[in-house]
């Protein structure tokens, strides 16, 4: 196993953003929330309302492409990490 295998959410890191896959909705870009004990989607909404809707596993969110490394130069990156959990 890499580490860009989904892996089972038990093992899924609580302090970064990385892509969950709830069977619901597929592939989404999630952080855990200790305050609330769930995972919410990069938009702030509750990725888990209900038990059937949880994450299921887990991977990390990739590299953004070379080329847009230099596309917008001059422009602020958009983080994967934001400065304030949900």
């Amino acid at each position: 196993m890499t580490s860009d295998d989904w892996q089972p959410i038990d093992s899924a890191p609580t302090d970064t953003e990385i892509l969950v896959y709830v069977r619901k909705w597929g592939v989404i870009v999630a952080r855990h929330s200790e305050e609330h004990e769930t995972w919410f989607s990069r938009m702030q909404v509750p990725v888990t309302l209900a038990e059937d809707e949880r994450p299921t596993h887990w991977r990390p969110v990739p590299a953004p492409p070379e080329s847009a490394e230099t596309e917008g130069e001059g422009e602020e990156p958009v983080s994967s990490s934001p400065a304030s959990a949900p």
